[in-house]
């Protein structure tokens, strides 16, 4: 598209031409291939089937569209869960914080998969100090994102006996069986703890937070494409979605609010 193309000063974003946000405007001049928000919507760099910038301009002047209504959003949401794990082996906090037993005086606490990518990219985790004793209800860490500073409530009270000493590759991602915050000596036995999601339970209370995200994701989709999302990158991995790019700052920050229940 060249400047010519232009009837405002303020670009709306092909991906509202397109239909699949109410609105955004577009602060590159549609330079797309550098833009994280078409790449995520798209499936990734040259993934087969994404939607180009040609056949988005086509559809926003009355070429045939084939809308499938929920596609956009499902799509969304398998690739943002593809490699979670839900640990029925543990049990969960309403924080997303698990609890794991290492050994007969030891827990091992971690942040969940689903909360995790809802907040990439992390820019820094911050942990408690071994030898401090954690009240059960308190901030025990905070996840740093861009302009946000998350608190990560205490599960259990305790006495931090460890931190993850690779906790800076968070950046780019932990690992399956790295997954981990911090360790600690219980102050109380984790069955003792009303407020832990165990089994059937945790299953339920997954679900309803995948299903809160769904709603976020709704509002701010308008018409579904199905071929906006969903295809691979070519390397056969799939590309993390960030959430603030399709969600808006404030939107974004209503959905944290709700899954770490404070106020940001």
């Amino acid at each position: 598209m060249t400047t010519s193309d232009r009837v405002d000063d303020e670009l709306p974003c092909i991906w509202v031409l397109a239909g699949v946000l109410s609105y955004r405007p577009c602060d590159r001049n549609y330079e797309c291939e550098d833009c994280e928000l078409y790449h995520a919507l798209q499936g990734g760099h040259g993934g087969e089937g994404g939607m180009d910038r040609d056949a988005v301009r086509a559809r926003a002047h009355g070429a045939p569209v084939d809308p499938r209504p929920g596609d956009t959003v499902n799509a969304f949401l398998s690739r943002l869960a593809t490699g979670c794990t839900l640990h029925l082996d543990r049990p969960h906090s309403p924080g997303h914080l698990w609890l794991q037993s290492v050994a007969d005086d030891t827990i091992r606490v971690g942040l969940d998969d689903h909360a995790r990518r809802v907040l990439e990219p992390i820019d820094e985790v911050v942990l408690p100090r071994t030898g401090v004793w954690l009240t059960r209800g308190e901030p025990c860490g905070w996840i740093v994102r861009r302009r946000l500073s998350i608190p990560l409530t205490d599960p259990i009270a305790g006495e931090v006996l460890d931190v993850n000493p690779r906790i800076e590759a968070w950046r780019s991602g932990p690992s399956p069986n790295d997954d981990w915050l911090f360790t600690l000596r219980p102050h109380e036995h984790p069955d003792q703890v009303g407020d832990l999601y165990r089994g059937e339970h945790a299953v339920r209370w997954y679900l309803g937070q995948i299903q809160l995200l769904k709603r976020h994701l709704e509002a701010v989709v308008s018409v579904p494409q199905a071929a906006s999302v969903g295809p691979t990158m070519e390397d056969g991995g799939l590309p993390t979605p960030d959430l603030e790019q399709v969600l808006g700052r404030e939107r974004y920050r209503g959905l944290v609010s709700e899954m770490f229940r404070t106020h940001i």
